[in-house]
Parts: C-alpha cells; structure tokens; sequence
C-alpha cells in the first residue's frame, strides 16, 4: 500500500470520485477496511482528500484551533442545514461555550433520560393524532421539542 509523504497516512491510489457517488457513506469504510488504519489519503475529484474516523482524529481536528470553520461551508448549504451562529459555524472561545451547553446529554443518564422524554413525547403526539391525518415533519417537530425541552 503506498504512502503519502506528506501526512505518512496510506494512499487509496487513482481518483476514486466514481466509487465515492456510487458507495456514498460506505466508502470510507470500505476505504479504512482496505488500509487496515483509521485513516488514509486518496484523491476526490483531482483533490487530494483524508478520510479520518475514531476519537484520536477527532481530537486532532476540533482540538488546539488547528482548522478555522470560516467559509468552510457554502452560505447555502449553510442556511438549509443549520444557518448564521449555530455551533458548527463558531470559532475559538465562541464554539467551546456553545459546544459545553450540548455536551451534557452526552453522559449516559443524561442521554437515557432524553430518550424517555422524547419517547414519551413520541407517543403523546402519536395518541393525540391516532386516526387523524397528520404530517410527519410536524408530528416529530412536536415530539422532538417537547421531549428535549422536558
């Protein structure tokens, strides 16, 4: 397997961009499994790309202020998904504070105490709509803030 003399990670050789479409989420771990690691290099488009998975990458990436998310994600994209000032568009002292408030439910009572609240919400709205025609969206919207906002 070759490597990549600038990361030392190994390479995926050749532009895998038509595997990528066709493989979707699949690819990179079809990609980890072939290179026996937790990350490699290979080439997107003609652009040189990493793959990265486990807690060590993570740290690497969201520690240290090694990357800024400035423009690193299209204003489009941006509005649809999550818009101007949520956590993943904050750099610095900003993003560490806002990420403290979520990183509460990620403890193990905390994140089973979510899920009966959002199960019970799920089907209080669920009986409150039984033999009614409903939308989905808005019947997990419902159930979803409620069962956060417990």
């Amino acid at each position: 397997m070759p490597v990549d003399r600038r990361s030392a990670l190994p390479v995926l050789p050749v532009d895998r961009t038509l595997e990528f479409l066709v493989r979707g989420y699949a690819f990179g771990q079809h990609g980890f499994d072939a290179v026996g690691r937790d990350a490699f290099t290979t080439r997107l488009i003609g652009r040189r790309v990493i793959f990265a998975r486990g807690s060590g990458w993570v740290r690497f990436f969201y520690e240290g202020d090694r990357f800024t998310r400035d423009r690193a994600m299209p204003r489009s994209v941006k509005h649809s998904l999550q818009d101007e000032g949520s956590v993943q568009t904050l750099t610095g002292g900003e993003h560490r504070n806002r990420k403290a408030l979520f990183i509460d439910v990620l403890d193990a009572s905390a994140r089973l105490d979510l899920d009966c609240h959002v199960a019970e919400a799920w089907q209080k709205e669920w009986a409150a709509a039984s033999g009614n025609r409903v939308s989905l969206l808005e019947l997990a919207g419902r159930a979803l803030t409620a069962g956060v906002c417990t």
